[in-house]
């Protein structure tokens, strides 16, 4: 089937590539969201994580975090996640936004 349609399976390479290609978020750059979710969204489908903090441990390295926040509010439970950028000290920077801003993929 590949040679019938040209195709060749991804190598190692092809990955190390994209995954290399990728930059820490730049809160001063502008366009947060866009960041976060470029990055998140190549290392989601690039790496298979089990967790919320294997997922935070990898997104950390690119300035990303991921909270969990859960509650009541009005008698209206909530659960959801929250994605924010760090800068290079590892402290938050700017607002966080909801994962269903970015697309089903995030949370």
């Amino acid at each position: 089937m590949e040679q019938q349609y040209g195709l060749h399976p991804p190598g190692e390479s092809d990955t190390r590539q994209e995954v290399a290609a990728l930059r820490k978020v730049d809160y001063p750059a502008g366009d947060v969201k866009e960041q976060v979710k470029r990055t998140a969204r190549t290392l989601i489908e690039r790496y298979n994580v089990r967790s919320l903090t294997e997922l935070n441990t990898l997104l950390e390295l690119y300035n990303i975090r991921i909270d969990e926040v859960k509650g009541v509010q009005n008698g209206k439970a909530y659960h959801g996640l929250l994605y924010g950028a760090l800068n290079d000290a590892g402290q938050r920077v700017g607002t966080p936004f909801k994962s269903s801003r970015l697309g089903e993929a995030f949370g």
